[in-house]
C-alpha cells in the first residue's frame, strides 16, 4: 500500500500561512533538501559537519530559519569561530520529542525547551501566532516529518550566552558604516570624500579670512582716523586754537608737521 501525505493550511493572526503535513512520507532531511528556502541552514549544517543531526529516525523538533533570515545574520555569522556557529546551528534543533506547538499551545501560553546546544528556548502562542523567546523570532510555518516537525522561522535565533557577541557585532558595523568616507566617481575614478574632515577644513579656512579681513579693516579705521586728525590739528594751529587732546590710542598728540 502506498501512503499520500496530506496537507491542511491555517493562516496566523498576521495573515502568514502556516502548513502542517500529516501523515508524511518524507524525513526531515528530505524535506530540508526539498526546500529552496532553506538551502541556507541545510549548507550551514552541512559545513559544520551537523547533517546526522537531522538525518537520524529519533524524534525532534527543529527550528529552521530561512534564507531570508540567514542574509539578515550573515554579519554575526561571518564574525564567529567553528565553536560558536556550531552552538548557534544547535540551539535551533530540540530533540527527544516532536513539538507541533500549534497544536499543543492555546493562546498566552508558553512552554521552555532544552536545546541540543544546551541552553533553553521559550516557544509561545501570541495572537494566533507562535513567537521564540519572546519576539526574537516569529514561526512562518510548520512541517510534520517522519522524523520530526520542522518550524520554519524568520529570524535566527542566538543562544543567551552569545547575546554580548550579537552587540558588539551590531555596534561594530554602526561603526562602521559612520566612519566610512563617501566616494565620488569623476572621469570614471573613484575619489574618496570624508565629509567629516572635510567640513572642519572649511570651518578653519573661513574664520582665517574672516579674521584676516577684521585686520584689515582695523588697519584701515586706524590709518584714516590719523590722518584725520593730522588735519584738524593743523586747521587749529593755523586758526591760532589748541586743539583737544582725547583719551583714545587712535588719537596722537604729537604737533601737526
Amino acid at each position: 500500500s502506498t501512503t499520500t501525505a496530506t496537507t491542511a493550511t491555517t493562516s496566523t493572526s498576521a495573515g502568514a500561512s502556516a502548513t502542517t503535513t500529516n501523515a508524511p512520507s518524507q524525513s526531515m532531511f528530505q524535506s530540508l533538501s526539498s526546500r529552496s528556502d532553506l538551502s541556507s541552514l541545510l549548507r550551514a549544517l552541512s559545513d559544520a559537519g551537523h547533517l546526522e543531526d537531522i538525518q537520524g529516525s529519533g524524534a525532534k523538533t527543529l527550528l529552521a530559519p530561512n534564507n531570508a533570515a540567514f542574509a539578515k545574520a550573515s554579519n554575526l555569522i561571518s564574525s564567529l569561530s567553528a565553536q560558536q556557529v556550531t552552538d548557534l546551528l544547535t540551539y535551533h534543533l530540540i530533540a527527544g520529542e516532536s513539538l507541533l506547538a500549534a497544536s499543543v499551545l492555546i493562546e498566552g501560553q508558553s512552554v521552555t525547551k532544552t536545546t541540543v546546544q544546551g541552553e533553553t528556548v521559550k516557544i509561545s502562542k501570541v495572537r494566533g501566532a507562535i513567537v521564540i523567546n519572546d519576539g526574537a523570532a516569529t514561526v512562518l510555518s510548520t512541517t510534520v516529518t517522519s522524523t520530526g516537525v520542522v518550524h520554519v522561522l524568520d529570524d535566527v535565533l542566538v543562544p543567551p550566552s552569545m547575546q554580548s557577541i550579537t552587540t558588539t557585532s551590531a555596534a561594530t558595523t554602526t561603526r562602521s558604516s559612520s566612519a566610512a568616507p563617501s566616494t565620488t566617481k569623476r572621469g570614471g575614478t573613484e575619489q574618496s570624500k570624508d565629509k567629516g574632515s572635510g567640513g572642519s577644513n572649511n570651518t578653519v579656512i573661513i574664520a582665517a579670512v574672516a579674521g584676516a579681513a577684521a585686520v584689515a579693516v582695523a588697519i584701515a579705521a586706524y590709518v584714516y582716523v590719523r590722518s584725520r586728525r593730522r588735519s584738524a590739528s593743523a586747521s587749529f594751529g593755523k586758526a591760532g586754537l589748541t586743539p583737544t587732546v582725547y583719551d583714545n590710542p587712535l588719537y596722537d598728540t604729537e604737533s601737526p608737521a
